[in-house]
């Protein structure tokens, strides 16, 4: 039982409060315990305004299912600055409602079962893409991608979030 909820059961008992005023500090501390207990990041489509920050996308992950070529969780590509240097390889994804940019830390490598494997940073997050490739013979409902992505999101504290999707991308 989380300390939260320990704490609601012994607040009814020593607040003298009327009905309504205790009803709602019950919901309160209940609302606090159901967010301190949350472990999973909230994982959002980003805007079209995101993909101005990339020189052009060599990578999109779309939400299973959509159908829609337009809607991406996360978009991948060198981030290019003015006036020239060096061009970063960043993936770019909506967290909890803000835009993250991760930098790729090593190369896309390629296991023997097929699957390419990338891995990004940003802070204390970690960001893992794996990406299978879908059989050729799929139909178009199965439609928007030619590669079945995992997304693994590490915030540094021990709490891991998967999303599904799927890819397009330039051949790696």
């Amino acid at each position: 039982m989380s300390e939260a909820f320990k704490l609601m059961l012994q607040w009814r008992r020593r607040v003298a409060l009327d009905r309504a005023s205790r009803g709602l500090a019950v919901f309160s501390l209940l609302l606090v315990a159901a967010t301190v207990n949350a472990v999973d990041a909230r994982v959002d489509v980003l805007d079209k305004a995101t993909m101005s920050q990339l020189t052009h996308t060599t990578c999109s992950i779309s939400p299973l299912g959509t159908g829609a070529t337009n809607r991406f969780l996360l978009i991948e590509g060198p981030a290019c600055q003015l006036g020239g240097g060096a061009c970063p390889h960043v993936a770019l994804m909506k967290i909890d409602r803000r835009t993250v940019r991760f930098v790729r830390i090593d190369e896309p490598r390629k296991s023997a079962n097929g699957t390419w494997t990338s891995a990004f940073k940003q802070g204390a997050m970690t960001l893992s893409i794996d990406m299978v490739p879908r059989s050729p013979d799929r139909t178009q409902s199965d439609s928007d991608g030619q590669y079945g992505a995992v997304l693994t999101l590490n915030d540094g504290k021990g709490n891991t979030t998967m999303v599904k999707g799927v890819a397009n991308c330039e051949d790696n």
